[in-house]
């Protein structure tokens, strides 16, 4: 049984890195899906370990030519995906190529662009299509190369990165929709719509976006059969945001916030935030993917019209706030980590300040064994616009009125311990409890 890799020459050479001369050329990888390991055992297979948001059934049901095992300490080959957001509202997805015991010399990184209006088919493909290619160099070193074949197609195809766009790099979306839920005693009603506009190049980015929401939820007490009590908690929302942002290098950029708001919760009749901000990247941006030290200073008035008198007597004002924030986020093969800090205070009384923390890390400790913890918790001593007076008992309750609080929190901590075999190959869906 022979194994053909379909290939197409594009100026992708880039992108390759590291990899030998017999993958630089190749860009599309087909055919390359032997259903049995034939002649071969399957222990003399490459085994990988798949760490990121892959479709793993599908791969397993598609490229079946290595094993996929269930801890990194027992893969041949670990292999990371990330993914950033694209200006045009796709992604760019980065393979990072991990070889271990006898391949540990060998590393590779592959990144590649998935269209926003791919579909879930195309997009598992395309992933796949390069995990393949990634995975040339090391299958190359096992018995499996007997099996392989290789067609390298020229073709002449123009530079897309000259193409003009029409478009001019901005890029529009519309969304909407809702949800009910409920039962005897209670229901919920839940719309929501936006528009959005972007534009993003590697000097210039902005982004704006215009939404509304309803809710409704309605409480009811019964005695016996007979309904008692009837409570409905409804809000309204609207809001706009735009960033606009300027690059300046590898570790600078400048730019602006300008956010409009209505809340009845928050009790904002009018909100508006005008801030210029700076930020510092300890790392380059180009490996944004990979690891990012943010350091992010904003400063700037707001005014606020209130629905109701705040606990300050105030129906409107107009004020001054700086914020500082910190954000690191490094992913790696043993784990990921990503880590906020942010500190603000008012201007006209420096003792109105916010200050939390958010943390969220997934540790592979030792083999098998693995850490999750998400947390965070703030101290909001600036909450100027929380009513005097709540209203109405049911508006508390019901939680239709934000209310004064010190301190918020949030926990989520687990573990996993996986042993036994370390093959996963089979794919099996019989009784799935993916039932939708």
């Amino acid at each position: 049984m022979d194994c053909v890799l379909d290939i197409a020459v594009e100026k992708t050479e880039k992108q390759m890195k590291k990899i030998g001369v017999y993958a630089i050329v190749a860009l599309l990888i087909l055919g390359f899906v032997p259903k049995t390991f034939g002649q071969h055992k399957r222990s003399e297979a490459l085994n990988i370990y798949l760490d990121g948001d892959f479709d793993k059934q599908f791969l397993k049901e598609n490229f079946t030519i290595v094993n996929y095992v269930r801890d990194r300490l027992e893969a041949d080959v670990h292999i990371q995906m990330t993914a950033m957001a694209t200006g045009g509202g796709g992604r760019e997805f980065s393979l990072f190529f991990f070889g271990q015991k006898k391949y540990r010399n060998m590393q590779d990184t592959l990144v590649f662009h998935l269209d926003a209006n791919f579909s879930k088919d195309e997009k598992r493909r395309e992933t796949m299509k390069y995990l393949k290619l990634g995975l040339v160099p090391y299958l190359l070193r096992t018995p499996f190369v007997e099996n392989l074949k290789l067609q390298i197609e020229n073709q002449d195809k123009k530079d897309v990165s000259k193409e003009e766009d029409p478009w001019n790099h901005w890029v529009y979306s519309v969304h909407a929709g809702g949800f009910a839920t409920g039962e005897h005693t209670y229901s919920q009603l839940n719309t929501w719509g936006g528009l959005s506009a972007s534009r993003v190049t590697e000097k210039f980015k902005f982004e704006s976006s215009l939404n509304g929401s309803f809710n409704r939820r309605i409480f009811n007490s019964y005695d016996g059969n007979e309904l008692i009590r009837s409570d409905t908690a409804s809000n309204v929302g609207k809001s706009f945001y735009a960033l606009a942002t300027k690059s300046l290098g590898k570790h600078w950029g400048i730019g602006t916030y300008l956010s409009l708001s209505q809340s009845y919760y928050s009790n904002l009749l009018f909100h508006i935030a005008f801030t210029p901000a700076i930020e510092y990247n300890v790392f380059d941006y180009a490996q944004a993917s990979k690891k990012q030290l943010r350091l992010l200073y904003t400063i700037g008035p707001k005014y606020n019209q209130y629905y109701d008198t705040t606990g300050f007597d105030k129906t409107e004002e107009l004020v001054g706030q700086q914020s500082i924030s910190a954000i690191f986020k490094y992913i790696t093969r043993w784990g990921d980590v990503n880590t906020s800090a942010f500190f603000s205070n008012y201007f006209h009384d420096f003792s109105l300040t916010n200050i939390g923390i958010d943390i969220g890390t997934n540790i592979r400790i030792v083999k098998g064994l693995s850490l999750r913890f998400n947390g965070s918790i703030s101290f909001p001593h600036d909450q100027i616009e929380i009513r005097k007076i709540p209203g109405d008992p049911s508006d508390i309750y019901t939680r239709r009125v934000q209310m004064q609080t010190n301190y918020s929190y949030f926990l989520n901590v687990g573990f996993s311990y996986t042993f036994g075999s370390i093959y996963n190959n089979v794919v099996n869906p019989r009784f799935d409890r993916n039932y939708h």
